[in-house]
């Protein structure tokens, strides 16, 4: 069973992210990682600090990562992915946690069905190619109607973690922002949330 995970994120905040998250990554883990960074000017790649991270120029949130490996398969040499946000960061038993579950699972959400991260299978992901591309360059408004719809379409009925805790709320990024940190114990893993939109709808970091 091979997993890659996939990690969403925007040109204009990827060098602020990128830092953060990458502090909480193992390098002995980063070669199966791959950032998706959307809204960019030109499609290319590069290595970052051990890290695959691919420029892509559609502004689809969440979905980029997606959108890319149903157009690109063969650039995605898994049998999973897990979706997951740059405002992240991992616990040191995130890989222990995620990769003890039941592969037989087309899919597996992070805490509840109207969340668009988490466990999904490649196979399944290329089933739902039609669906996946219509989201691209999505606005804000479909884009928060569709958050966790690949997961309602395959009627996941398993869930990591079915609660968060929020532990704090601080300035991670160095921004005017102070983000919440919600704390997934079952995966071991921190988001950091913001409800700051700029007037182009996406959250500020």
């Amino acid at each position: 069973m091979k997993v890659l995970y996939l990690v969403s994120s925007n040109k204009d905040y990827f060098e602020k992210t990128f830092p953060v998250f990458l502090q909480s990554l193992p390098k002995v883990k980063r070669e199966k990682f791959v950032f998706i960074v959307n809204g960019s000017d030109k499609v290319y790649e590069e290595k970052v600090e051990g890290v695959k991270v691919k420029y892509v120029m559609d502004n689809s949130f969440e979905y980029s990562p997606l959108i890319d490996l149903v157009n690109h398969p063969q650039e995605y040499d898994c049998d999973f992915v897990f979706l997951l946000y740059d405002t992240c960061s991992l616990g040191k038993n995130f890989f222990k946690k995620v990769e003890k579950f039941n592969p037989s699972f087309e899919t597996i959400a992070v805490s509840s069905l109207e969340n668009n991260f988490g466990w999904l299978k490649k196979d399944f992901l290329l089933s739902k190619k039609s669906f996946i591309l219509s989201m691209k360059n999505c606005s804000t408004e479909k884009q928060e109607l569709n958050k966790g719809k690949l997961f309602r379409i395959a009627q996941a009925k398993t869930t990591f973690q079915t609660n968060y805790k929020i532990l704090s709320k601080k300035n991670i990024y160095g921004s005017k922002v102070s983000r919440i940190t919600e704390y997934y114990d079952g995966i071991d893993l921190y988001k950091y949330k913001s409800n700051v939109k700029r007037s182009d709808g996406i959250l500020e970091p």
